[in-house]
C-alpha cells in the first residue's frame, strides 16, 4: 500500500514500480496504478495481488497532478524490513 496524504488542488495520483528490479523513467512496472480520488485525507493505492517479503526492495516512480501541473519523482528505492522483537515474560503469582 502507497499512501500520500491530500493537498489543495491534488487531482490524480499514480504509482509504479518493481519488486527487486530497476524500473526505468515511464516504464508501467510490476506494480502500477492511478487513483482519482482521496479517501480521510489520503491518496492510497493498494494491490492486494501482491505480496512483497522481508528484505525485497521497491524501485518506483510516482506521479501527481496538483493545479493542473504534472509532477513526478524517478528513481526512488524502499526496503521492506520487518523486524521481529521478542520479548520474554515473566508471570508472577
Amino acid at each position: 500500500m502507497m499512501r500520500l496524504t491530500d493537498a489543495p488542488g491534488l487531482r490524480i495520483f499514480g504509482f509504479h514500480a518493481n519488486i527487486n528490479k530497476a524500473i526505468r523513467t515511464n516504464e508501467y512496472g510490476q506494480i502500477a496504478g492511478d487513483t482519482y480520488l482521496a479517501t480521510d485525507d489520503r491518496w492510497t493505492f493498494e494491490d492486494s495481488d501482491v505480496t512483497i517479503k522481508n528484505g525485497d526492495v521497491l524501485h518506483y516512480w510516482i506521479y501527481v497532478q496538483a493545479n493542473g501541473i504534472n509532477h513526478r519523482k524517478n528513481n526512488q528505492r524502499w526496503t521492506y524490513s520487518r523486524k521481529i522483537i521478542y520479548v520474554n515474560t515473566i508471570s508472577l503469582i
